[in-house]
């Protein structure tokens, strides 16, 4: 019902929504069940764990429908580029099986780099 799918008039509610909601009603649940002036406390817990559970399986059936893992970093194999061993963005970087540098070269400082910190 919340993804609209199969509807005339679609009703989209965000994930983050449905479970700021959920955490609201278990808010005035736990503290309804807390304040019952005649439960004895060992069926006030066992009623809050209940209820836990039951918003936690509510929560799981929401993120069934609204949650789609990683569509949003998605990419398509034409825009993935795997470069070689040493190389960064098209620039050798490092030598490998004694190659030589080309270009710049990388000077790798000796000691403990937070000496100048003082």
């Amino acid at each position: 019902m919340h993804v609209g799918l199969g509807r005339a008039h679609p009703l989209h509610v965000e994930y983050m929504h449905l479970g700021i909601c959920l955490s609201f009603i278990q808010d005035i649940l736990t503290e309804a069940i807390f304040s019952h002036p005649t439960l004895p406390a060992p069926r006030k817990l066992a009623l809050i764990k209940a209820m836990g559970k039951v918003i936690w399986i509510q929560n799981d059936l929401f993120a069934k429908w609204q949650v789609r893992n990683g569509v949003e970093c998605a990419i398509d194999d034409d825009e993935l580029v795997i470069e070689e061993e040493g190389v960064l963005h098209g620039k050798k970087v490092l030598e490998t099986d004694g190659e030589e540098l080309e270009g710049e070269s990388l000077s790798i400082p000796s000691g403990c780099p937070f000496s100048v910190m003082t």
